[in-house]
């Protein structure tokens, strides 16, 4: 896989396969979601379960705003 696919597969939110919305970081296994997906699938988590991160199966703790892609949808329509 070249450096650019690796880049690219880094914008993807692993959830829906899109680019990365609202996105948010586990913790703390670092792995990036979009905010909805992760909202959507906990919800779905049993009450006394606690969630855990789909890539990796380690339980997340809590999420955090990532500041540093959070810009990308408007990154990719000015490409377009």
């Amino acid at each position: 896989m070249s450096d650019s696919e690796e880049e690219d597969d880094a914008l993807l939110c692993p959830v829906c396969l899109d680019l990365l919305y609202e996105p948010v970081v586990a913790e703390p296994c670092g792995h990036e979601f979009c905010e909805p997906c992760l909202r959507k699938m906990v919800a779905k988590s049993a009450p006394a379960v606690r969630s855990r991160c789909p890539k990796c199966r380690q339980n997340i703790a809590y999420c955090e705003r990532d500041e540093g892609t959070e810009n990308i949808h408007l990154v990719a329509r000015l490409i377009q």
